[in-house]
């Protein structure tokens, strides 16, 4: 058991990405709900609250940027942490709509890379 608890939405295309974050936050013994679109993902905010998003930009249906949109339209203040591809200009754009931090996922993708094929 975790000291918050926290429920936490992994959104995010990539099923082997998603698949490996699920199993370290799971080790945790946090709640976790993944999905793999933006529009799957909006569909669970309207049914359910999160603690954290974990929001990859390029997804299909919807990017991370619409789901933020979205959320900040229904003022769902949720911290999301936004999985992207290193562009400022998309980070600002994030800023904007409420995201609470930006990762590049160029660094984790060559991390995850590095550790299956044992170079790290």
């Amino acid at each position: 058991m975790t000291p918050l608890n926290l429920k936490i939405l992994v959104a995010d295309d990539d099923e082997f990405f998603c698949a490996f974050v699920n199993q370290i936050l799971k080790k945790y013994s946090y709640d976790v709900v993944s999905c793999t679109n933006g529009q799957e993902a909006i569909n669970l905010l309207i049914q359910q609250k999160f603690d954290v998003i974990l929001l990859d930009y390029k997804m299909p249906e919807r990017s991370g940027l619409n789901v933020l949109q979205w959320m900040y339209e229904q003022k769902n203040n949720t911290p999301v942490i936004l999985l992207g591809e290193g562009s400022e200009h998309i980070a600002v754009e994030a800023m904007k709509l409420g995201m609470y931090t930006y990762l590049q996922k160029e660094t984790t993708e060559m991390e995850r890379r590095d550790s299956r094929y044992g170079t790290n």
